[in-house]
């Protein structure tokens, strides 16, 4: 598909990008967002979503890769902070949503190259800006084991220098403008003591690229300054200011190669798990759990009512289909009924009655007012819409594990005939 890269100029939204290449996907433009004219904040800006440090040297990143670069200022602040984001006209998100608005008007892309790897925050947000203007999401990088990535990114010629330090054993005169192959062995050290995310993905450091195999020329800098944001005595947070930058032709080189992982699953089942009871699924701990079965051939979910029931108390559906080619079309409807936070869902296609074409059994979780007992009714919803090597499918409205008290639903299947 044609995509647009979300770019700041650091290491995981570049291999992202080689990872959307590999994967057969085509990039044809690059966005980024930076801290408005009037903000006062030349390099650094204090945002829960955007890195703004080496904002300044995008353009020439863009010239670099020979790509159109759209870009956008960061008006909002943070205000919807929430597990679950719902839009909101102050909040910088919505600078995201009118940049890729605009993207989407102009180049035509389909889908959106993003370098997450472990901040639910930042992905959920991307999520919901890519689920209202119809777009994929292409986080190839998410849920990666952090030093096995950062090999993979040496190993693939990302030539990345630190620009950013903000952690207990990262010194700014020592470590600002080392490469990523320079300080391999110095983060693994300070995983090892201190904790730290190999990757950078705990905020402590930020990294610019100055070449990688997709680059039809290099950055080089020519000169640059140490700006001190915290002088801190333990984490002094500061970083590289570029003062001067040019563009070098490459030398011919060899392209590489990416190798994109896949997983398949087996599963099977007997007749008997076709259709299970409800004695099947006894509660555990008191947790109040309903197993409904609704109508054959209807996706009106109104019927729950009758247990007092709502949809958002659905966590776990069944979905059994006669055949998987009504999928699409059935997927569609189910999608206008379970929006944010759907339900889990298992889909099988299997043998159904005549005149059945598919059937759906729902499991519940009815909140018990009289107890009230709001951390053992907590629902915690995972619903990642990223096609990734976690997750390489993303083929419907629904979250790939649900949490109530000790109760945990099962992940999206989908699996052929069973006879």
């Amino acid at each position: 598909m044609r995509v647009v890269a979300l770019i700041s100029g650091g290491k995981d939204s570049c291999y992202n990008m080689m990872q959307c290449v590999a994967a057969g996907h085509q990039i044809v433009a690059l966005a980024n967002l930076r801290p408005a004219e009037n903000t006062g904040h030349t390099d650094e800006l204090d945002s829960y979503m955007y890195q703004t440090v080496g904002h300044h040297a995008i353009d020439l990143y863009a010239d670099a890769l020979d790509l159109p670069l759209y870009r956008g200022f960061i008006k909002g602040t943070s205000v919807n902070t929430g597990r679950v984001y719902t839009a909101c006209q102050e909040d910088e998100v919505e600078d995201l949503y009118q940049l890729m608005k605009l993207v989407k008007d102009k180049e035509g892309v389909e889908g959106v190259s993003v370098g997450a790897i472990l901040s639910d925050y930042q992905r959920i947000r991307v999520e919901d800006v890519c689920r209202r203007l119809n777009l994929q999401p292409l986080a190839y990088l998410w849920h990666w084991n952090q030093e096995i990535l950062l090999k993979e990114m040496i190993s693939s010629n990302i030539q990345a220098i630190i620009i950013k330090v903000a952690a207990f054993g990262l010194d700014p005169d020592k470590h600002l403008g080392k490469t990523l192959g320079e300080m391999e062995p110095i983060l693994l050290e300070l995983s090892e003591k201190y904790g730290v995310h190999v990757c950078g993905e705990g905020g402590e450091y930020e990294t610019f690229t100055l070449d990688c195999p997709l680059f039809k020329k290099k950055i080089v800098v020519d000169s640059a300054e140490v700006v001190v944001h915290s002088a801190d005595a333990f984490a002094p947070v500061a970083y590289l200011h570029f003062l001067k930058l040019h563009l070098e032709n490459k030398q011919e080189e060899s392209s590489g190669t990416f190798v994109v992982s896949s997983c398949s699953c087996e599963i099977s089942c007997t007749d008997d798990d076709i259709f299970p009871s409800s004695a099947e699924y006894e509660p555990q701990k008191n947790i109040p759990i309903i197993w409904k079965t609704l109508k054959h051939n209807s996706l009106d979910f109104t019927n729950l009512t009758s247990e007092g029931l709502k949809l958002k108390d659905i966590i776990l559906v069944h979905l059994y289909m006669k055949s998987m080619k009504d999928f699409s079309v059935i997927n569609s409807v189910y999608g206008t009924e379970l929006g944010l936070c759907p339900p889990a869902r298992v889909c099988v296609e299997t043998l159904l009655p005549d005149g059945v074409l598919f059937c759906i059994d729902c499991l519940a979780h009815k909140y018990d007012m009289a107890t009230d007992d709001v951390v053992h009714d907590e629902k915690l919803v995972m619903h990642v819409q990223s096609i990734s090597h976690w997750a390489p499918a993303s083929i419907g409205p629904y979250s790939q594990s649900i949490k109530v008290g000790i109760f945990v639903t099962s992940c999206e299947i989908h699996a052929p005939l069973m006879k």
